[in-house]
């Protein structure tokens, strides 16, 4: 029964815990994020770009 004490305090601590990032940490995020969905952007245009380029080349 202890436990199940422990357990609900602990809950109801982490409950009431509000982390507040910093405004670096947000803008290291955006970058990160921007960086990424950049490279998602060029990687699948160059993918669509090889499928045509390879189905192009075989109608000729």
């Amino acid at each position: 029964m202890g436990l199940n004490k422990l357990e609900k305090e602990f809950k109801r601590q982490l409950d009431q815990r509000e982390i507040k990032p910093s405004p670096a940490a947000w803008d290291r995020l955006d970058a990160m994020l921007t960086i990424t969905e950049e490279k998602n952007r060029k990687s699948s245009c160059t993918a669509k770009e090889e499928y045509f380029n390879f189905a192009f080349s075989q109608n000729q």
